[in-house]
């Protein structure tokens, strides 16, 4: 599908942001000035600076014009201590609770035995900031000296806190696979993208207090709000 005036018209001026040609705090050419370079109607230009200011890469104001905003935040999940405990206005929304099942084969890491043996906790979040999606998780757990896990909810609604406070599990490292992928019908749905939008896929293993216990998580993240780092 051929693109429309005013999506052409959002990206361009998206790239000039992302790209620092247009800087935090400077003001985007007037709706005249744009529809004139493009040679377009002004209802178009409104149209795509309504659009990008719904995105939160410009600001609106009277008198003044557009101003561009922060762009590309950093969210903290490349850290041992979870999405909530380092995401401010963050929410989580299950997709599926956890429950018993079989370990998905092929698996992004090598199992012990015991562990394989044993069968897996899964679950499925929607992870979102200020309400805006922005990670599918899937997460898998051994199940292993885990009693009654599936039949609790979480405490604080974190994973984390739930595994320290009533297993006296806590996490001690995390090891990463990073990689941009295509993105899957799944992260489309949940995330609302587009199959042309970018989409990064980590795998994240765990390691606890308990030698026999790792837990795995895979994140489909859309960044293109949003990068991912290890640091507030």
């Amino acid at each position: 599908m051929k693109p429309t005036h005013h999506s052409r018209l959002q990206q361009i001026l998206k790239n000039d942001i992302l790209s620092g040609k247009q800087k935090e705090g400077s003001v985007l050419p007037s709706e005249n000035e744009l529809a004139a370079k493009h040679n377009i109607a002004r209802a178009t230009v409104r149209h795509a600076l309504a659009s990008l200011e719904k995105e939160g890469y410009i600001e609106k104001r009277q008198g003044k014009g557009s101003i561009v905003k922060a762009y590309n935040k950093k969210i903290s999940i490349l850290n041992i201590k979870g999405f909530s405990s380092v995401v401010s206005n963050a929410s989580n929304q299950f997709i599926l609770k956890p429950h018993y099942a079989a370990w998905p084969k092929p698996f992004a890491y090598n199992l012990s035995k015991e562990m394989e043996d044993a069968g897996c906790i899964f679950m499925k979040r929607l992870r979102s900031i200020n309400g805006e999606p922005i990670l599918l998780e899937l997460t898998y757990l051994p199940n292993i000296g885990l009693p009654d896990f599936c039949f609790n909810p979480f405490i604080n609604d974190s994973l984390f806190e739930t595994l320290s406070k009533r297993y006296l599990i806590e996490i001690k490292d995390v090891e990463q696979d990073i990689r941009a992928i295509k993105p899957c019908d799944e992260a489309i749905k949940y995330l609302k993208i587009k199959k042309s939008d970018p989409l990064l896929c980590l795998n994240l293993k765990y390691a606890t207090n308990r030698l026999e216990l790792n837990i795995y998580s895979t994140l489909y993240c859309d960044t293109q709000k949003y990068s991912v780092g290890n640091s507030d």
